[in-house]
């Protein structure tokens, strides 16, 4: 492994545990993961949806808390929790979830879009929406 990487994959976990103020995970819980092949599936879907290429699949960072069902993130919970630029924090009980990985990855495509203000958030991930 590269001294890079290894420099990358550290800078990812501080910044990944300073999401948080008083954060009820260690850092230690975080394991990083390749993206399952059916999200490049659904990334695909999502763009399509919203007209807009975002950036590519394989520059993003996902992280998981094994056996959680939510990650806690300025004392607010999530299933997931999307960090920009490129950074996906999945509980692991979500990381099959397409409703929950649809969601942060539209904040890719969005990047970011903490208050979904964009239209794109009720035609792409509405009940109603195609996907």
């Amino acid at each position: 492994m590269s001294h890079l990487v290894r420099r990358t994959e550290r800078l990812a976990l501080v910044a990944i545990a300073g999401l948080a103020c008083s954060y009820p995970i260690e850092p230690a819980a975080f394991e990083r993961y390749e993206p399952l092949s059916v999200y490049s599936v659904w990334y695909t879907e999502v763009q399509s949806c919203a007209a807009v290429e975002g950036p590519p699949l394989g520059e993003m960072e996902f992280w998981r808390v094994p056996g959680a069902r939510q990650v806690t993130v300025r004392d607010t919970s999530f299933t997931a929790y999307f960090e920009a630029p490129n950074t996906i924090v999945v509980a692991g009980f979500y990381t099959t979830s397409r409703p929950a990985v649809t969601h942060e990855l539209l904040h890719a495509i969005l990047l970011d879009d903490p208050y979904h203000e964009s239209p794109l958030w009720q035609t792409c991930m509405s009940p109603s929406a195609s996907l």
